[in-house]
């Protein structure tokens, strides 16, 4: 059975990386509701998912040096930041979220930290 520090660090990574998901998606969800405030067509919102996710394709050969570099506990923390400055920059607001959502790439390194320090150490079989 698992430990509660273990438990709770597990629960601090997931609810991380859900957060980090609702981020990248809360734009396409929301695209009838956005089109509907702003008279854009909501075909024309697809432009964001683009433009998200080929920054995320250019960033995505400078993570393993910032997790080299930085640690992947600070890449994390330096995608979260990403995030609320994506929402506060509209005109580029899909180019950072799309860098701030592949620098996560960096969560699952961090995750692994995070649950090897709060579990415990056994033997198991392979």
């Amino acid at each position: 059975m698992a430990s509660r520090p273990a438990l709770l660090a597990a629960s601090a990574v997931n609810v991380v990386m859900v957060l980090s998901m609702a981020s990248v998606l809360a734009v396409p969800v929301m695209a009838p509701a956005i089109s509907a405030d702003t008279g854009l067509q909501a075909s024309l919102l697809g432009a964001y998912s683009f433009v998200m996710w080929s920054a995320a394709t250019l960033v995505s050969g400078t993570v393993s040096g910032l997790i080299a570099r930085l640690g992947a506990p600070r890449v994390v923390q330096l995608s979260l930041i990403l995030g609320p400055v994506a929402f506060s920059a509209v005109a580029t607001a899909a180019a950072t979220l799309g860098a701030g959502y592949l620098l996560l790439a960096g969560a699952t390194f961090a995750g692994a930290l995070v649950l090897r320090r709060a579990g415990h150490e056994r033997p198991r079989a392979v």
